[in-house]
């Protein structure tokens, strides 16, 4: 009595067992209906692209935005009169936001050297109201001549700051 009862302690629980442990693990996996995920969600990336010295619009300008997590995923836009630009629709996630237009040096959103700020899209961020600044080009030029006032050929020139 004490051999068979043992035997069926150990055969008969373990499957048992197994589906009580699963039916709550796959209830769990399917959300209810009515519950938005993150994926349903769909947010914007938008802003004005200006210049850095003066704060006015740049029209024209080319923005790209790429993803962080996969940098094969990538869009542009160029912006409108006003310097207006938006990405939509896009999931949530981070993003690297870069502009350039010609006559300026090209740059990242928010960049201090060569760090720049990442844009995360998602519930409770603000992202549809971005300034991208944008330095214009320096050029420099002028006439080397000698005392007399004569153009000086082959002239070596250096730029200190």
């Amino acid at each position: 009595m004490f051999i068979l009862g043992r035997a069926f302690r150990f055969k008969i629980p373990k499957p048992a067992l197994t589906l009580l442990f699963c039916c709550p693990l796959l209830a769990s996996q399917n959300p209810p209906p009515n519950q938005n995920t993150n994926n349903d969600v769909k947010f914007k990336i938008a802003g004005t692209v200006v210049s850095s010295l003066t704060g006015a619009p740049l029209s024209k300008a080319r923005v790209t935005l790429t993803d962080t997590a996969d940098p094969r995923n990538t869009a542009f836009i160029i912006t409108t009169e006003n310097g207006r630009f938006t990405f939509a629709p896009l999931y949530g996630g981070k993003f690297a936001l870069e502009g350039a237009k010609r006559g300026f040096i090209r740059a990242a959103y928010e960049q201090h050297e060569q760090f720049s700020t990442a844009i995360v899209t998602g519930t409770g961020f603000n992202t549809e109201d971005l300034v991208l600044r944008l330095t214009p080009m320096a050029r420099l030029s002028g006439k080397v001549i000698d005392e007399t006032g004569d153009p000086f050929r082959n002239a070596n020139v250096t730029l200190y700051m």
